[in-house]
């Protein structure tokens, strides 16, 4: 199996839920979560391993649509009928994108598709960045001003310098994000949202609206911060239970 997909939970029944991470993130940001979800025993759960980060040693993407390539051909492999991505900030744009490339493809036989995007900005937002040419002390700023960042990266500025590259490739995928044409998808969603989050402001429910032909199914969750994934999880854990068990049926 490829490295670019890690499997997080074995489950043998149909539900599956494919967990994309946020920017600068691999599959284990999403192991404490996972630990954490009441999931039915059938439900099968992988998360995404990006090039270049963590362990791995290749080059990091970025173009979006040269990882859009990887990652619909790897999940295509895997998909089961029930099919439920799960993206993350960064990991909600990409998630939103796989799935509107997936339903085109006359090969995927995922069946029932449905998302959930977390703590997320709408891809346009980022035609408006430059965070890929800002010099090293800029974006290393910016990378500090995120909420809930580990006291291990905040008290070693060296260690978060190192990761600098990958940060640059994975805003550069977001601003080439900015410019892909979308559709307004027919498929069941639900917008996750910390009610503390500096950087994702509530305006955004309206703005995501528009990807989407059906109802925005929005999840306030109080006291979350742009890392509420960490913050609160037990919060976050309880409402994708909820989306899980309601099998896109809300």
């Amino acid at each position: 199996m490829s490295e670019i997909l890690c499997r997080l939970k074995e489950g043998d029944g149909s539900q599956q839920l494919i967990c994309f991470p946020y920017l600068g993130g691999y599959s284990n940001i999403f192991q404490e979560l996972i630990s954490e979800i009441n999931f039915d025993t059938g439900t099968e759960v992988w998360a995404i391993n990006p090039p270049g980060h963590g362990l791995d040693t290749q080059e990091p993407f970025e173009d979006i649509n040269k990882m859009l390539d990887l990652y619909c051909a790897e999940i295509t492999k895997i998909s089961k009928p029930n099919c439920v991505f799960f993206g993350y900030s960064m990991g909600g744009i990409v998630a939103y994108f796989a799935v509107q490339r997936l339903i085109r493809q006359l090969d995927f036989h995922g069946g029932f598709l449905s998302l959930i995007i977390s703590s997320c900005t709408t891809p346009q937002e980022f035609g408006m960045k430059s965070y890929s040419v800002m010099s090293d002390d800029m974006l290393l700023n910016h990378m500090l001003s995120y909420d809930g960042l580990s006291k291990e990266l905040i008290n070693e500025r060296a260690l978060l310098t190192y990761f600098l590259p990958v940060f640059r490739a994975d805003f550069r995928v977001l601003e080439t994000a900015s410019g892909l044409d979308f559709e307004s998808l027919n498929v069941p969603v639900y917008y996750l949202l910390g009610d503390s989050d500096k950087f994702v402001p509530i305006e955004m429910v309206t703005k995501w609206s528009r990807y989407f032909v059906g109802k925005l199914n929005t999840c306030i969750i109080k006291g979350g911060t742009h890392m509420m994934i960490h913050d609160q999880m037990h919060s976050v854990a309880r409402t994708i239970e909820r989306i899980l068990s309601s099998n896109g049926t809300e």
